[in-house]
């Protein structure tokens, strides 16, 4: 009898439990049951202009679908996270924008500079929350989309920072109404990917040659409306005056003013070109404003000089040791300051391998195509790069490396026109002498 009485008064104490339990939550989550709403990725909007940047999402669209990286890119957003801001140093910032101003689908911007251009002096300059547009050049850094180094916030929080627009669109596209490179650019994001206009017509100053073909006789080159290598237009397969074929990239030089006809582009839907077969109507030797001049170093033992012909040397010189500058063995190299707030850009160019410091060899390896574009306080004068070498080989580039000279400004190319070999320069020091 008692053990249907103690059996009984188990049944209920445990009828009891249950009940209470009724409302306690859940210690975990049943399996397939999400309360974390999934992240709104905005629409894609903006062309990449000035004026109409992009959102996240259409800078996502534009390096996914092969946008010209070396082009000038307006992207807008709000600072999401800030990894870093170097105020004593090299003066740029890491950090990301979105959309909505979480961290949900944010976009990197890899060592940017402050207000059109300048150094970070406070890490109260920046904050999360403000809402920016970023100019520079978009690229996917394995596997990462991202601003590279050097580009710049033009707007903040309501106040525009980018003391220049770039040109007005000018011209009709015609041989007597020719397109500027403003123009052309504005008429050739109205196409979409699949569309074409044939005998368009457009002026500029070269203000970068990318490659001669020599099968071919073309050469590929972008054209600008002041010859700085800002806001460019691509001429594909170029042919000469009336459709000569070129003999050598030397044909053509930056800051040679040039108009053009051929057919009108928008490769891949996001990058405005002239496509392959054009030709050069009329040339001006010597160029437009911005003037500009292409050289060919001189090698001396482990030595690479070159002069700038249009300037008269001084005496105010800047050395940058990159075996000093803290870099990590087989780091690739994007950008380094120089003392006097000179910037130094390493480049892939068309090449298949990025720069990289190694420590063996104490500086930075340029591969064959590799572009290296300098950006000074001063006119330039001459640079001079002391290189390394290896078992008797000095490394010193390649017989056709070519450096255009354009003010304060620069363009080293180790330019190489066979599709495999060529001489890599592992550049230790690089010093500049400015004009008078």
């Amino acid at each position: 009898m008692k053990r249907i009485f103690y059996s009984m008064i188990a049944l209920a104490i445990t009828a009891v439990t249950l009940t209470s339990c009724d409302d306690v939550p859940m210690p975990y989550n049943m399996p397939n049951y999400n309360e974390v709403e999934e992240p709104t990725i905005t629409p894609p909007t903006g062309t990449g202009t000035k004026d109409d940047p992009f959102n996240i999402s259409a800078a996502n669209n534009y390096i996914a679908n092969g946008g010209d990286e070396k082009a000038t890119v307006y992207v807008k957003g709000f600072i999401s996270l800030i990894n870093s801001i170097d105020t004593k140093q090299y003066g740029n910032a890491t950090y990301y924008i979105s959309d909505d101003k979480t961290t949900a689908n944010q976009f990197e911007v890899y060592r940017g500079f402050y207000k059109n251009g300048d150094k970070f002096t406070s890490e109260e300059q920046i904050h999360v929350g403000d809402e920016v547009i970023v100019a520079g050049n978009l690229v996917n850094f394995n596997g990462t989309y991202e601003f590279s180094a050097g580009s710049k916030i033009v707007y903040q929080n309501g106040t525009w920072f980018e003391t220049s627009g770039g040109e007005t669109p000018k011209g009709e596209g015609t041989q007597a109404s020719p397109y500027n490179v403003a123009g052309a650019i504005a008429k050739a994001k109205t196409l979409s990917e699949n569309d074409k206009v044939e005998n368009v017509y457009a002026t500029g100053i070269i203000s970068k040659i990318v490659k001669f073909d020599a099968a071919r006789g073309q050469i590929n080159y972008y054209i600008s409306d002041d010859g700085q290598q800002t806001t460019q237009f691509y001429i594909y397969g170029g042919l000469g005056k009336d459709g000569a074929k070129f003999t050598s990239e030397n044909n053509l030089k930056v800051g040679q003013k040039v108009t053009i006809t051929g057919t009108l582009v928008n490769y891949k839907g996001n990058t405005p070109q002239f496509q392959y077969g054009n030709k050069i109507v009329s040339i001006e030797e010597g160029g437009g404003s911005g003037g500009g001049t292409g050289v060919t170093p001189t090698v001396s033992g482990t030595t690479v000089t070159v002069t700038n012909p249009d300037v008269t040397a001084g005496s105010t010189t800047v050395t940058i040791d990159l075996n000093a500058q803290n870099f990590t063995d087989k780091q690739e190299v994007t950008s380094v300051t120089l003392s006097d707030g000179s910037t130094i850009t390493f480049g892939k160019g068309e090449s298949s391998s990025a720069p990289k410091f190694y420590s063996a060899t104490k500086g930075v390896r340029m591969y064959a195509k590799n572009t290296i574009d300098f950006a000074c306080k001063s006119k330039i004068a001459k640079i001079v790069i002391t290189c390394d070498s290896f078992k008797g080989t000095n490394y010193t580039g390649n017989p056709t490396q070519t450096v255009s000279f354009n003010g304060t400004k620069a363009t080293y190319i180790n330019e190489h026109t066979e599709s495999t070999g060529g001489v890599q320069l592992r550049a230790q020091t690089i010093t500049i002498t400015y004009g008078e």
